[in-house]
């Protein structure tokens, strides 16, 4: 392979990019559940309506996915039915274990209600959805993968060693028979364990080897196996943020953002800069590094208790596999509690946890569709407010307001099968009144995938920075975090001075005015970077 591809670069000029292929997993069922996909908007004037009650049980390899309208009484119209099959087929595209394709089970349509105004083709297929993904993690998920059928051929000297090697490849040995003057070797091996196969039998059987292989079927992959066919998959969606991270258009300046005051009206324009400028701002000192954490995303400085949070996405940036968790740790970078709010632990719901608000002692957490809130004190769980019904699609951060609001930025991202990072939109900040009502604030492509977001309390305004860059105030200054160029930069007056260098993937950063510290959350990195500030 390197010699083709040297040749197409030296004879053709064309530079071509080598990988290792993907293996086409598939995911599955091997127990019943059901439940109910429920899908409500009302924003004034017509709304949305679909409600639909499904079971899901697995079928044998290679049936598909079989889908049976059980509905009786007319509970759901009939030209509403195919749209919650359909629903339920877009939401199989990504499975509950790691984002692959479900396959082999049967789906059952047995109740439901409509609205007779605000019922539509578009919320049963919304209510499908939601029903598949509520009830799929119930249904004990498991991994599959292509199992191949190979025949290999041998001089008998290398039998021994060909067979072992096979083996070691958690291959099955079907047989041996004699072919000629070689021996042929049939098994059913894995195809995730078949990688350069091709140069290990050639150096087995120094070079008189060969093999052919057809694909037999699907079979589940053990536990220790898929554990590790699942942090490979987290850590593709992760790079594939990073890398959507660094494609950002660098055309505008690092800190440009969008300003608002707290009302659903269109962003006003930000108050012109004063003329003179300010003398540039110190390079800040790296005063510490903590360790130990998993996908690092949000840091926010309790000045009440005086000490940091730190979200932990722990697994994929949309993955629902509640497993995140939120850190407590000291200023003097001791951590004084790793896992202080934790998923699937005490009550708690909490899936990949992104950025963090303060207002008394609530801890506010945008976790991808819902926005939950935890006793800063305890830990416990006090509220949430579920953004699904309006199309939340990537919660990304938070910022209070004077009155009590949430202000929520959604970035409008998804990924695709192979982990691609992809901008269906739309782009959006959300608001959650002190009464909890939620109304979309902002939208548009204008926003430009809205990221980090905060309040200017002297201009009474929220500043809001673009896909790939995190915003927070400090003092007179605004500080904004640049995944593009791996820095934090500082804003005084209009003039921009990098004030922190070589941080590679700066999440969302925190400030502790108290010390004069900037907080960075490395988050491909697992830790995160103290900063002092002069």
């Amino acid at each position: 392979l390197e010699i083709i591809v040297g040749r197409l670069a030296r004879k053709f000029g064309v530079h071509a990019q080598i990988g290792k292929p993907k293996i086409a997993y598939r995911e599955t069922f091997k127990g019943k559940g059901e439940g109910q996909g429920k899908h409500k908007k009302q924003t004034g004037g017509r709304g949305q309506y679909g409600d639909c009650w499904i079971r899901i049980a697995p079928l044998p390899r290679g049936s598909g996915l079989q889908f049976m309208d059980e509905i009786v009484g007319g509970v759901i119209p009939r030209q509403y039915i195919p749209a919650v099959e359909r629903g339920i087929q877009e939401a199989a595209a990504r499975g509950p274990v790691a984002g692959y394709p479900v396959v082999d089970f049967k789906v059952e349509l047995y109740d439901g209600s409509y609205h007779d105004v605000d019922s539509n083709e578009m919320s049963f297929k919304m209510a499908g959805i939601l029903a598949f993904r509520n009830v799929s993690p119930n249904c004990r998920p498991v991994l599959l993968e292509p199992i191949l059928e190979l025949e290999v051929w041998t001089p008998d000297e290398y039998q021994g060693a060909v067979m072992g090697d096979l083996s070691s490849r958690r291959g099955q040995i079907l047989g041996t028979e004699k072919d000629g003057r070689l021996t042929k070797v049939r098994a059913l091996v894995p195809e995730a364990e078949l990688d350069r196969y091709a140069t290990a039998l050639h150096s087995l059987t120094h070079g008189r080897g060969t093999y052919r292989q057809k694909f037999h079927v699907y079979q589940e992959v053990p536990p220790d196996a898929a554990h590790k066919v699942v942090e490979v998959r987290k850590k593709e969606l992760l790079a594939a943020l990073s890398a959507a991270c660094q494609r950002v258009d660098r055309s505008a300046p690092a800190g440009e953002g969008r300003v608002m005051s707290d009302t659903t009206a269109p962003p006003a324009s930000p108050a012109a800069p004063t003329p003179s400028p300010a003398p540039p701002t110190p390079v800040a000192t790296k005063v510490a590094v903590v360790e130990g954490f998993l996908t690092p995303e949000s840091v926010k400085y309790d000045t009440a208790q005086d000490v940091y949070f730190v979200s932990n996405v722990n697994g994929g940036p949309l993955a629902k596999d509640n497993n995140g968790f939120i850190s407590r740790v000291r200023p003097d970078g001791a951590i004084e509690n790793l896992k202080f709010v934790e998923g699937a632990h005490n009550g708690v719901t909490l899936n990949a946890p992104k950025g963090l608000a303060l207002r008394g002692d609530t801890l506010w957490v945008a976790d991808i569709d819902v926005i939950r809130a935890f006793d800063a004190k305890t830990g416990a769980p006090r509220d949430s407010v579920s953004l699904a019904s309006l199309g939340a699609v990537f919660l990304n951060d938070i910022a209070v307001a004077p009155t009590g609001a949430l202000y929520i930025t959604d970035t409008g991202i998804r990924f695709d099968d192979v982990g691609n990072v992809l901008h269906p939109g739309p782009d959006r900040i959300f608001r959650i009144g002190p009464d909890r009502q939620v109304t979309v604030a902002v939208r548009g492509d204008t926003l430009g995938r809205p990221n980090g977001i905060t309040l200017d309390s002297v201009g009474k305004r929220f500043i809001v920075v673009q896909f790939g860059g995190r915003v927070e105030i400090a003092g007179n200054r605004l500080l904004v975090s640049s995944w593009a160029d791996s820095t934090v930069s500082s804003y005084e007056t209009g003039q921009e001075v990098k004030v922190i260098t070589g941080v590679p993937s700066p999440a969302d950063i925190g400030y502790d005015a108290k010390r004069k510290r900037v907080l960075v959350p490395i988050f491909t990195g697992n830790r995160v970077e103290i900063w002092q500030l002069p």
